[in-house]
């Protein structure tokens, strides 16, 4: 496939995995990509279902596509997650983390794993880190997939 094959809007979801306590059951979220790839570099923008309605600007993506891999992280404008009782908390004082996102293209389809990690300090210096992970896919806006 060439870039200009991958360059444009992809349309797919995303799900949290079993180290998401609560959230492995609920429902995949919508996500539309605008990229550009040129010589199997990524650049672009994403809008997800979740968190369209707090963030004045789209998260930002930029990777990698290599034969039939692709990986890339996504950046939003502030650092967002979900409190104990699983609704999405927004603070724009902290900076974003990285998700980052892996996978294959196959039959006209994206799909694979996504991960975003965390490093705290507390106040007594002690070094907390976290790792969640996820599942996502995706496909061309207006394609379906080849069999």
């Amino acid at each position: 496939m060439s870039d200009d094959f991958f360059s444009g809007k992809w349309v797919g979801e995303y799900r949290y995995g079993n180290n998401f306590p609560g959230m492995e059951k609920k429902a995949p979220v919508r996500f539309e990509i605008n990229m550009t790839v040129e010589n199997g570099v990524l650049k672009g923008m994403c809008v997800d279902e979740e968190t369209r309605n707090y963030f004045d600007k789209p998260a930002f993506i930029e990777g990698t596509i290599r034969e039939n891999a692709i990986t890339f992280h996504k950046k939003y404008p502030f650092f967002w997650d979900h409190d104990d009782n699983n609704n999405p908390r927004f603070i724009p004082k902290l900076p974003p983390r990285q998700i980052q996102y892996t996978g294959r293209f196959e039959n006209g389809i994206f799909s694979g794993e996504w991960e975003v990690s965390s490093v705290f300090t507390d106040e007594t210096d002690e070094v907390f880190e976290y790792r969640n992970t996820g599942f996502w896919s995706m496909q061309k806006e207006g394609g379906s997939p080849q069999r």
